[in-house]
């Protein structure tokens, strides 16, 4: 990101193109970002993967945002299967336990970050009241 809020692609090499750089502002930045968000949400939602995903506690869906990002919705599903299941049935408490989040390639920040969301997520479901008002 330069100072002008905006992200430059170096010229195309292909003097012949008609488009020789790309000039993003923040604005349609934030634009691409929350499509891409959206859709991954909607990915996210459907039947073969998390049709109760608003019924979960929001650092829950957190959690499976982040992991979708690298994985896709279906991804998660098929990589992580026990996971899925865990999920699906609600067992939050074993998917820490057996760090069933664990993804390999994915820097250990990012992992301890889904880890915190989980933990979270438990927390409010434990204790309900606490967590809103912390929120």
């Amino acid at each position: 990101i330069k100072n002008n809020n905006t992200i430059k692609r170096p010229p195309h090499t292909d003097h012949a193109s008609p488009i020789n750089s790309l000039v993003l502002s923040k604005e349609e930045c934030r634009k691409l970002l929350l499509q891409d968000t959206n859709d991954k949400i909607l990915q996210l939602q459907t039947r073969e993967t998390f049709p109760h995903l608003f019924e979960y506690p929001l650092p829950m869906q957190l959690a499976l945002l982040d992991m979708a990002y690298n994985l896709g919705a279906t991804g998660i599903v098929k990589k992580f299967p026990k996971f899925t299941q865990l999920i699906r049935n609600k067992d939050w408490s074993t998917i820490l336990k057996n760090n069933e989040y664990h993804r390999i390639g994915v820097s250990k920040e990012r992992n301890d970050h889904v880890k915190k969301l989980l933990e979270e997520a438990l927390v409010e479901i434990k204790e309900p009241a606490i967590a809103n008002i912390k929120g």
